[in-house]
């Protein structure tokens, strides 16, 4: 690249950079203004819930909530039942020390995954819903 493209190209981010600086620095003051300056309204829409109808909202809320935790447990359960009759049968069948710690570390695997699955269901799901 020879001198001038560098120059144009320098010149050009510095132009930039002041304009997204003055820009910034404008909301900032439009923002500034706006927290300070009261605006009084002639028209204001309110939305009012009744206490029964928020009472409602927490309910179906609360019973959507202990729905989805109620299958995250019996998932959890299935799982493990079905890791612990697999690990059964295998430890019948095994004849060796091998297979038989093979058939154990397997569920153990198996227990590590689904509590994992389990913890991340619980996070996703987030906190039960607050009582109005």
């Amino acid at each position: 690249m020879n001198r001038p493209t560098i120059q144009r190209n320098v010149i050009t981010r510095l132009v930039g950079t002041l304009a997204i600086a003055a820009s910034l620095s404008f909301v900032a003051g439009t923002a500034s203004f706006a927290a300070t300056s009261t605006v009084t309204a002639t028209h204001s829409t309110t939305t009012t819930t009744t206490p029964s109808q928020a009472l409602r909202a927490y309910r179906a809320a609360l019973k959507n909530y202990n729905s989805e935790r109620r299958l995250i447990s019996v998932a959890y359960k299935n799982a493990i039942a079905t890791a612990k009759a697999t690990c059964n049968r295998a430890l019948r069948r095994a004849k060796t020390n091998a297979a038989r710690s093979a058939a154990r570390a397997a569920l153990k695997l198996v227990v590590i995954n689904a509590s994992a699955a389990r913890e991340t269901a619980l996070v996703v799901l987030g906190n039960p819903p607050v009582k109005p």
